[in-house]
């Protein structure tokens, strides 16, 4: 059986589609565990499960799980740990890839070019996607994640990297996804503004939906159908180097799954042959402003000369999990003088 969770806010939400029919579970039925914390993430999972397998007299085999935009590799890794402890498989996907399939999924689009904007604070923060939707494909092409809306647009309007291939004329659905109406008059105005030619010209729909819509887009990724999500890496990855820079093997922004084989060379000072590979997730040149996620070691290396060369493959899975391995190349090596 498969399950979908919303992790995406501090208010947890499940849900199943059983017997035919999408449910949500009745908060009432797990009222002690309704808040998320990533830190007690083995605890929560294995409450969810034993709420759903007692609700329903089933084997909670398989889950998708909501989650925000600017979880990381640690995050994801922990969530997806905990599944695995509990025999379960877990399929994570960000919340608003959720809420565009949540809305989109069985309408027919021949092409859509889509920004959702979450506006229920989780971490005082707005996450934000723009997606190009064509039949049941969803291509995520950029995210983002700001204090509030003006700040978000502004980012549209500045940066190239946002907007990939993408201008704000071509945009022609927006998707609020709101849990307190107080926000929405606000953030109407900015919207209205910015994107008020193609407004008035009635080639863009705004929609304002409930968080329920990010719930609804998981139970459809969890259950067999033709949906295609082609997601995309919330952070650059890289490796430290000298001067405490990093150096991006996977830029942000790139669709995973992917695989990246690259080398690196090290030189030895007399009398050390320790090998460390720090890897990073972030967008600053400086490592000290990015998130350390790993340390890695070459496999079967033996010492020999002063300067070796290592293979590094940086593999990213449908999770957006990285596993990294380095070995070092028997055949690259330049002896002491």
């Amino acid at each position: 059986m498969s399950i979908a969770i919303d992790f995406s806010t501090l208010d947890i939400r499940i849900g199943i589609y059983y017997d035919g029919n999408t449910i949500l579970i009745p908060k009432n039925e797990y009222d002690e565990f309704t808040v998320f914390d990533i830190q007690n993430i083995d605890s929560i999972m294995q409450k969810i499960k034993n709420v759903v397998e007692s609700c329903y007299n089933l084997i909670v085999q398989n889950a998708v799980i909501a989650i925000p935009n600017n979880f990381g590799n640690i995050d994801r890794q922990l969530i997806v740990n905990a599944g695995k402890k509990l025999n379960i498989d877990i399929r994570l996907i960000n919340n608003t890839s959720a809420a565009a399939i949540g809305y989109n999924h069985n309408k027919k689009i021949s092409k859509k070019n889509t920004i959702i904007i979450d506006t229920t604070k989780e971490n005082n923060n707005l996450n934000m996607s723009i997606i190009v939707i064509e039949d049941d494909i969803y291509e995520v092409v950029s995210m983002g994640k700001e204090e509030n809306i003006d700040l978000i647009l502004s980012k549209l309007s500045e940066s190239s990297e946002l907007y990939m291939r993408i201008s704000k004329n071509d945009i022609n659905q927006i998707i609020f996804i709101c849990n307190d109406t107080t926000l929405i008059p606000k953030n109407y105005d900015f919207i209205n503004e910015y994107f008020k030619d193609v407004i008035s010209n009635k080639t863009c729909e705004i929609l304002v939906q409930s968080t329920e819509l990010v719930i609804f887009g998981a139970i459809m990724v969890s259950e067999p159908n033709d949906i295609i999500l082609l997601d995309i890496t919330s952070y650059s990855l890289g490796i430290g180097i000298m001067n405490n820079k990093m150096e991006n093997i996977i830029n942000r922004f790139t669709i995973f799954p992917t695989s990246v084989k690259d080398y690196f060379t090290y030189k030895f000072p007399d009398g050390n042959f320790a090998v460390e590979l720090r890897v990073y997730e972030g967008e600053s040149k400086d490592i000290y402003n990015n998130k350390l996620i790993g340390k890695y070691i070459p496999e079967h290396f033996t010492p020999f000369g002063s300067i070796w060369y290592f293979d590094m493959f940086f593999n990213v899975d449908r999770n957006g999990i990285l596993d990294v391995k380095i070995i070092h190349d028997r055949n690259k090596f330049e002896s002491k003088n």
